[in-house]
């Protein structure tokens, strides 16, 4: 499975810019509205369990609120990462919904002498410079650096 936190901030990439709407439907509502698309469904899929976390309800209010706000989101992000985490086969459900729905992308770019910058879902960004090592997550096993020449 990926790492929570790319699904958490994959998932608040999705339901941001249609928070405002999907809380102003009623549970009913939102109900019906599930399997219309993706958010809705990703929704559905969530909205328990944020509206039962302490401080997630109102983290969604306020990206609901501003959508662009970074900072709101990344309070949502959080939530919703804790959220995932201490429920496996909730986190596998909604990694599969995104992924379906295409929803996690890497791009890298290559800048002058050797630099590479990387951005993926939720504008999280890596980048290292020429000889330089970049790790994003956790790295398990033996690294080592260079040509392999000893």
């Amino acid at each position: 499975m990926m790492d929570v936190a790319l699904i958490a901030s994959a998932a608040v990439g999705v339901l941001a810019p249609a928070l405002r709407h999907l809380l102003s439907l009623g549970a009913d509502k939102a109900v019906e509205a599930a399997g219309k698309g993706v958010t809705e469904t990703l929704w559905e899929k969530v909205k328990g369990k944020i509206f039962g976390k302490k401080g997630a309800a109102d983290a969604a209010n306020e990206v609901a609120a501003a959508p662009e706000d970074k900072d709101a989101k990344e309070i949502l992000d959080t939530h919703l990462r804790q959220i995932l985490a201490a429920d496996p086969e909730l986190a596998a459900e909604v990694e599969k919904l995104l992924q379906n729905a295409g929803a996690f992308h890497q791009e890298a770019h290559l800048q002058g002498d050797g630099a590479i910058a990387q951005a993926g879902a939720g504008g999280r960004a890596v980048a290292a410079g020429k000889g330089g090592i970049a790790i994003g997550g956790d790295v398990h096993g033996g690294v080592r650096s260079g040509r392999g020449e000893d």
